[in-house]
């Protein structure tokens, strides 16, 4: 409709045009008319290319805001805060570096397992932190706020919880180890360890806590963490 509109414009301008010459009145009234039309069409030309550079603006910002939306969707893995041998440890919400898990609970008949490994890339990934908890509870029905462990898990088949503190620093005689080599540092004395459920939505599969651990590894580096915190962590639930 538009284009035919522009058409009889311009089949209009270029009669007038021809009447004008032919009757060599350049002072025609038909003149002033083409003029007026012509710039008609310049302002209409002006506003349709500015109405089309904000519709492409916003179809940009819409696709910016639904790609951003899906990320944040799908890596959100909840916070964690903790103090680390006297720094500040800050867990990433967002990791698509990892493809792990970040926590899971895991209900058989006799026991459940409570899983959380929070990463902290904020020196970059050659110098990563993780702090990781694995607690065994012998009820499933007492998984609710306010449960808390305070004794080292011994073994698989009695309540208890054991954390490890990890630092990654690649240096010029590891850079080139074996990648697969398990470098935890596994707490071998353990002077004191707590773990307190703080809310937990089995719903929406997500939970909070709080944490503390210190304690020696096997080569005897002392590691303390205080005021541990992990907010609304998404776990996976198995039952077994």
């Amino acid at each position: 409709m538009m284009k035919n509109h522009y058409q009889h414009k311009f089949l209009i301008i270029l009669a007038s045009l021809f009447l004008c010459f032919a009757t060599g009145c350049d002072s025609h009234p038909i003149n002033e008319l083409a003029e007026d039309l012509s710039d008609e069409f310049e302002e209409i030309d002006k506003e349709q290319e500015v109405q089309k550079e904000e519709e492409e603006e916003e179809e940009e910002e819409q696709e910016e805001q639904e790609e951003q939306e899906e990320q944040e969707e799908a890596l959100y893995t909840g916070s964690m805060i903790a103090i680390a041998n006297g720094n500040e440890f800050q867990s990433s919400e967002y990791l698509e570096e990892f493809n792990t898990i970040y926590a899971s609970i895991t209900k058989n008949d006799d026991i459940y397992m409570v899983y959380i490994l929070g990463y902290d890339i904020s020196l970059g990934l050659a110098n990563t932190k993780a702090i990781i908890l694995w607690a065994v509870g012998e009820d499933f029905s007492t998984l609710k706020v306010d449960k808390t462990w305070d004794s080292p898990l011994i073994d698989f088949l009695h309540e208890g919880v054991i954390a490890n503190y990890y630092e990654s620093e690649v240096t010029d005689d590891n850079e080139d180890e074996d990648e697969d080599e398990d470098e935890d540092p596994n707490l071998e004395e353990v002077d004191n360890i707590y773990l307190k459920i703080t809310a937990i939505d089995f719903e929406n599969q997500k939970f909070s806590g709080e944490f503390s651990f210190a304690g020696k590894t096997e080569d005897g580096t002392s590691i303390t963490v205080t005021d541990g915190k992990f907010t609304d962590y998404y776990f996976e639930y198995n039952e077994q």
